[in-house]
């Protein structure tokens, strides 16, 4: 499993949903945490470091009606680790068709409208989780951070605090959390306020923590290189993230040049499979940023 807090309160989830949810077919349920060893293509995994590696239009994707739900849920996953989003949104749709109410369909329909940048209908999603499963709120990180590029800022500051309650050492919730509340609050607020994090043990972590709490400035930073082919995958991990959180604090500070080139440096290093939604982050981010008017 991948060295990340936030995907092994996914696999959490994951459990969670399936004690609840008993009776669908085992593949379902452990592919929900399938995670590739090596990039999936590249030296990064991506289909499109700009984008988010979607690899088909949804106005070109042929569906087969006759498919039971069970199908199409697992169809949606292996689409999903392909990078082809679009495809695996229409998938997973179809699945929540023919179970409207099971939770793993709904968290997989919410993960890959995500990862195809569809933000609102992302929020749709989890909330609908919600509805059909209150006890999954607090497991929901995705839905932050989907709160956060939708511009829900106190929503999800409010979501994060929330996911606190059930990961409490995380560097990276504490991030979303002061990244929402400087929407709100200013950042000089929102820093008094972060989140005190003293166990988390992911290399990166703290550098990327001391920075957002002001102990240090950008160039004293060590970790946010230029992706290289000649670095192993801890090195990769390292890059990867110390460059997305710079680039979302140079975001919070209002300097987009230097928020997108390490965006850039973060997708184009990307070293996870593609049906991760943190690794997909760094590119959802450019996609979405190069949208805005």
């Amino acid at each position: 499993m991948l060295n990340n807090t936030f995907f092994r309160m996914s696999f959490l989830l994951f459990a969670f949903l399936f004690l609840l949810t008993a009776g669908c077919a085992d593949e379902s349920s452990s592919t929900q945490t399938e995670q590739s060893t090596t990039p999936a293509s590249g030296s990064n995994g991506n289909a499109d470091s700009a984008g988010t590696g979607a690899t088909d239009e949804a106005s070109e994707i042929i569906i087969d009606d006759g498919l039971e739900h069970e199908e199409y849920f697992n169809e949606a996953r292996r689409s999903m680790l392909r990078g082809e989003y679009a495809r695996a949104v229409k998938l997973a749709e179809k699945a929540v068709e023919g179970k409207p109410t099971f939770d793993t369909y709904l968290l997989t329909l919410a993960d890959s409208r995500f990862m195809n940048g569809e933000i609102d209908p992302a929020i749709e999603a989890y909330d609908d989780l919600i509805e059909t499963n209150p006890n999954s709120k607090p497991f929901l990180w995705q839905r932050g951070l989907a709160l956060y590029y939708g511009d829900d800022f106190e929503e999800g500051k409010s979501q994060f605090e929330t996911h606190q309650t059930v990961n409490n050492q995380d560097v990276e919730n504490a991030i979303w959390h002061m990244l929402c509340a400087a929407k709100v609050d200013g950042i000089d607020a929102a820093r008094e306020n972060l989140i005190n994090i003293t166990a988390d043990r992911r290399e990166w972590s703290r550098e990327v923590y001391n920075l957002f709490a002001g102990n240090t400035s950008p160039d004293e930073m060590t970790l946010p290189l230029p992706p290289s082919e000649d670095i192993n995958r801890g090195e990769a991990t390292n890059r990867y993230y110390a460059n997305l959180y710079l680039g979302l604090y140079y975001e919070m500070t209002g300097e987009a040049e230097k928020a997108i080139e390490h965006m850039q440096y973060a997708a184009d290093g990307m070293p996870f499979s593609r049906d991760q939604l943190m690794g997909q982050i760094a590119a959802i981010h450019l996609r979405l940023r190069q949208e805005q008017p």
